[in-house]
């Protein structure tokens, strides 16, 4: 089984008028790459690049980094459940969509 990788960033050249940005999911296995959007905005500021969370502490960012945690299991989970189906192809597996 190959090993699956997310990785979660902000683009910061997106902001809307509020000022916050998109941020988005990469996800890695082997050289293929898959980027999604989460669907979530934070303001630059709050972003942690390193801990790849939200360092809000207010019950909105307490939220948001809940979502990031069940997206990435959500993401896991998909993965898992394509090896156990088939393991030897997994040629679809950036094809498919979430």
């Amino acid at each position: 089984m190959h090993r699956i990788k997310t990785y979660f960033y902000i683009l910061k050249n997106r902001a809307n008028a509020i000022g916050e940005v998109p941020i988005c999911c990469r996800i890695s296995m082997k050289s293929a790459r898959s980027v999604l959007s989460t669907g979530l905005k934070v303001h630059p500021n709050q972003w942690n690049q390193v801990r790849q969370q939200i360092e809000d502490l207010s019950v909105f960012g307490n939220q948001k980094n809940r979502k990031l945690e069940q997206f990435q299991a959500h993401i896991y989970m998909y993965h898992s459940k394509l090896m156990d189906c088939n393991p030897s192809d997994q040629s679809g597996l950036f094809s498919v969509k979430f």
